[in-house]
């Protein structure tokens, strides 16, 4: 599993695979100090391979680079929701 801390340590944001998306890749966010999940989203829909995650100096925003059809793409999602927000 790939994955980054927050800037303020709370939270841990890890792109792993999933055997329950048959192997595609899954955005987690754990609380660090519970170990609790807080929220989970399928990397890319269109089967492409998660890669290392990042997140925003203000720990609002994870961005990955993912293979889709017709090459990379870096993608930015809102931590609190899962929703991806961007596609470049």
């Amino acid at each position: 599993a790939h994955g980054a801390f927050s800037p303020d340590g709370n939270r841990l944001v890890t792109i792993q695979r999933s055997s329950q998306l048959r192997g595609r890749p899954l955005a987690v966010v754990w609380d660090v100090a519970t170990g609790e999940e807080l929220v989970r989203w399928e990397v890319s829909e269109l089967g492409g391979r998660g890669e290392d995650v990042t997140l925003s100096p203000d720990g609002r925003r994870a961005v990955a680079v993912r293979v889709a059809p017709g090459g990379w793409q870096l993608v930015v999602w809102d931590v609190e929701t899962g929703q991806e927000m961007h596609a470049l």
